[in-house]
């Protein structure tokens, strides 16, 4: 039988103090020393809710004693051997911990920010192309006095205007309200 690292364990519960770490010595059908889960202890009556993954005593579980009468132990994930004793498994449960609506948030806002350096890029080396094949033409831009020029024109010729009104892809693959 296999016994998971005490501070593995303790980590685990300083992560959240319902966590354990529980190994199933035996399955059916499975050849080998056994299988390693991150449990959660769920108060009785909230254990009544849930449909499936009770642990039913298959196996001990690692960590601070509990009281067995008031919680029950419920299978949240399987564990690798390698998870358990390098202590994989509480870089994982301290990204699991983080709640789904600020983790898409995160990932939304980093491609958006990579969106927006790769379109700042291509269209930087697109302008300096279009400007040298400007240069090398025959045919030259066509020259308007500035005295024609409005004010629109002039903030579109210095950049302003192309600034001020270019959409962030960042702030586009955001959602849309306020997600805490």
């Amino acid at each position: 039988m296999s016994h998971a690292p005490s501070w593995v364990t303790d980590q685990v519960q300083q992560i959240h103090h319902r966590a354990r770490i529980g190994f199933d010595p035996w399955q059916p059908g499975q050849t080998g020393e056994g299988q390693f889960y991150l449990l959660q202890l769920f108060h009785r009556k909230d254990a009544e809710k849930t449909y499936s993954g009770y642990w039913n005593y298959r196996g001990p579980i690692f960590g601070k004693d509990f009281d067995r009468l008031t919680y029950t132990p419920i299978t949240i994930a399987k564990l690798s051997h390698l998870d358990v004793y390098q202590g994989g498994v509480i870089t994982k449960l301290k990204e699991w911990i983080i709640p789904i609506r600020k983790r898409i948030r995160e990932n939304r806002e980093t491609l958006g920010n990579l969106y927006d350096r790769e379109a700042t890029e291509i269209s930087g080396a697109a302008g300096e192309e279009l400007y040298w094949r400007a240069k090398k033409s025959i045919f030259g831009p066509q020259v308007v006095a500035k005295k024609f020029l409005t004010k629109e024109d002039k903030d579109v010729l210095c950049g302003d205007k192309m600034e001020r009104d270019r959409i962030k892809m960042r702030e586009s693959l955001l959602p849309k309200g306020d997600l805490g």
